[in-house]
């Protein structure tokens, strides 16, 4: 045997033992291992949880400061902006309207005002489907408000579901005992909530027309809610001569009176007042918990104007007596509407202006009825219309200052120039004529105006045309030459009167680039005679006329007409003094061209020849001068023509201070039907004058 073979451990049986040894060692080895393994996992295992515990507490550290920082946030940098937000939730405005500034005359005669009524509200509330549209709170308190003011309950339903913008405002039903709201209903109303769920009474402040129908369509009206000036609530624009930005500044949707025609809307900006604020603590449901506090309303100013009472009131009378003379003397005539103006010849301050027929401004207060609406509309005349500034019609020969201007001052003529009048005018196969027996003869221009001459206008207009035709390119007046002295007058604009575009008509002067637009065809010979006495397609207004005469009154200077002289705060402050405004200047060639064109105007009430003259007849014109012209313009060949006269005068020896302008439709001869009126006019002036302005600030 080998020491290499002794070496080998040697081999027994099964369990014997050598194997059974080794074996065993090697499972004691093992376990060992296993031992030291475990003893090892045991500490990594903790250092393990160790590791997730503390990555747990730094996340939870960080989750605190974000948490603490975030407070810090809300309760000190977000403060004021959740307490605005809080007391926003909890409270609601409700708005008191304002008293509307008042509308006086020149001596401080009130011409409209607030006054108290007692005035029926219903409270509505959000429908909650929907948050937008509005619903009567009480079915029962509808009816019975219904019942007792005789209000149909669908117009109640109409004004509830009218677009409101303040959550919880009451809504107007019914003002005044005229729609109602008699003694006996307040008390009703105020003694029986239960049978009046939502119905209120109290006493609010509504427009008044003391006056009644006197300058009603001057004045113009008020509208009783935001969507009845064209707008909802939420601004969106419906049908409106007013702007937007307008609205948005010069009205409230919690305060609904708003100026929707004439000097009310003209002066919106200065008669609507600040609504009052009472401040009510109000419950998640919106009901009222109390009133936390109240400021008052502030009355808006006051606008003074230019126009004295007392003459307002005398050419108002003077043109309803007027025609009904007219309409029931030996030859009746239709005279559906006339109109006056009387201006003052130095400052374009409108004295007067009055348009019959008239209406009740007080009939709009409140909402004026479909029934009372639809009886204007139809009543003959058309009382809405405001004939003095909004009707225009043909001038006829008080035109023929327009075209006595361009004539002299072009140098077609001069003040020496005479044409002899046989009394007509031919033209190819036309023939026309002066009025019916008249002959002119041998007549200078200032003749021609005293005796309103058309034959010596027709020769104007045919010499200008003929100068044109002759040399067109070269023509040494320009194509249009009466008209573009009529635009110096103030013709074919609105005259910069203040009054709302909507209510005022521009009216037009007759042009070759009107005729074309027309489509009647080129300017011919006869259209410029026409136009040059006053006929053809030319439309002025009463105020437009009146402010040309006062005009050339005053030696060409043309003044903007003004309604309104000043504004004035609730505790008599002057707020803005209205200043006269040139808005342009006519030239006259020289002295000379000017006082043939006054002379011819004198002649007219002071020469038995005069056109006017009988109508002056009496008149003192040793005290007064008064120099004027008439107008008859045919517009329809069956009907009786447009009668005109304007005037302009004052104390003999002074500057001429006032001008007048008459119209009556359908009236005749314009020193029939017109004339005798400005004669009234004067005499009422003469004996009564003027009264200053009402001394404020």
């Amino acid at each position: 045997m080998s020491r290499r073979d002794e070496e080998r451990p040697p081999i027994g049986p099964i369990g014997g033992r050598g194997l059974s040894g080794a074996v065993g060692g090697g499972l004691a080895k093992i376990e060992r291992e296993e031992r030291r393994a475990a003893a090892g996992g045991a500490t990594q295992g903790r250092a393990h949880l160790g590791l997730r515990l503390s990555v747990m507490a730094t996340i939870s550290l960080g989750l605190l400061a974000v948490l603490l920082v975030k407070l810090w946030t809300v309760q000190v940098i977000e403060s004021k902006s959740f307490r605005s937000n809080a007391i926003h939730e909890i409270y609601q405005d409700l708005y008191t309207p304002a008293p509307r500034g008042e509308i006086v005359t020149r001596e401080g005669g009130v011409l409209a005002t607030d006054t108290a009524e007692e005035v029926v509200t219903i409270k509505p509330v959000v429908d909650p489907l929907t948050g937008k549209s509005w619903i009567a709170s009480s079915a029962t308190g509808e009816a019975n408000a219904s019942s007792l003011l005789g209000i149909p309950e669908s117009q109640i339903n109409a004004d509830l579901n009218s677009v409101q913008d303040v959550p919880h405002q009451p809504v107007v039903i019914a003002i005044g005992p005229a729609q109602g709201v008699t003694e006996q209903a307040v008390v009703q109303i105020s003694e029986n909530p239960s049978r009046y769920p939502g119905v209120s009474v109290s006493r609010q402040f509504v427009r008044d027309y003391p006056q009644g129908s006197l300058a009603s369509q001057v004045l113009g009206y008020t509208g009783v809610s935001p969507a009845a000036i064209g707008y909802t609530a939420k601004g969106k624009p419906i049908e409106s001569p007013l702007d937007l930005a307008e609205y948005n500044t010069y009205g409230n949707a919690a305060d609904p009176t708003f100026g929707e025609s004439g000097l009310e809307q003209q002066y919106q900006k200065y008669l609507f007042g600040t609504p009052g604020i009472e401040k009510q603590a109000v419950d998640p449901g919106g009901n009222p918990l109390g009133v936390v506090s109240t400021t008052p309303p502030q009355q808006g100013d006051t606008v003074g104007l230019n126009m004295d009472m007392g003459l307002e009131q005398a050419l108002a009378s003077d043109l309803s007596n007027q025609v009904a003379t007219l309409r029931s003397g030996a030859s009746p005539v239709a005279a559906p509407d006339a109109s006056g103006v009387v201006m003052d010849v130095r400052t374009g301050a409108v004295l007067a202006i009055a348009s019959y027929p008239t209406y009740n401004d007080n009939l709009w207060v409140g909402g004026i009825s479909n029934s009372a609406y639809q009886q204007l509309v139809h009543t003959p005349g058309n009382p809405l219309n405001d004939y003095a500034v909004a009707d225009p019609q043909p001038p006829g020969s008080d035109w023929k200052l327009v075209s006595s201007t361009a004539a002299l001052d072009d140098g077609l003529i001069n003040p020496y120039y005479t044409y002899d009048d046989p009394g007509y005018y031919t033209i190819g196969n036309l023939t026309l004529h002066d009025a019916p027996g008249e002959v002119p003869g041998v007549i200078d221009i200032s003749q021609a105006l005293t005796e309103s001459s058309d034959v010596f206008f027709y020769n104007v207009g045919a010499m200008f045309y003929e100068a044109w035709q002759a040399n067109p390119k070269g023509y040494p007046y320009g194509q249009t030459p009466i008209q573009d002295v009529a635009a110096k007058y103030g013709f074919g604009t609105t005259d910069g009167v203040d009054l709302p575009p909507i209510n005022v008509s521009t009216g037009q002067v007759d042009t070759p680039a009107l005729e074309k637009a027309l489509g009647t065809g080129p300017w011919t010979l006869g259209d410029n005679m026409e136009m040059a006495f006053g006929q053809g397609a030319t439309q002025i207004t009463p105020l437009q006329l009146a402010d040309a005469y006062a005009a050339f009154a005053d030696h060409g200077v043309v003044h903007a007409p003004e309604l309104a002289a000043e504004i004035v705060s609730p505790t008599g402050k002057l707020v803005k003094r209205i200043a006269p405004k040139i808005t342009g200047v006519v030239h006259y060639a020289s002295s000379a061209d000017y006082q043939a064109i006054y002379s011819g105007f004198d002649g007219v009430t002071q020469n038995p020849l005069g056109t006017a003259y009988q109508a002056f007849v009496g008149f003192p014109f040793n005290k007064w001068d008064v120099a004027g012209k008439t107008g008859t313009a045919t517009v329809v060949q069956t009907e009786q023509p447009t009668s005109w006269f304007v005037a302009f005068g004052g104390p003999r020896g002074q500057a001429p201070e006032y001008a007048v302008a008459i119209q009556v439709n359908q009236g005749g001869y314009g020193a029939t039907a017109s004339a005798p009126v400005a004669r009234e006019i004067f005499d009422y002036l003469m004996a009564h004058g003027v009264p200053p302005l009402s001394a404020n600030g």
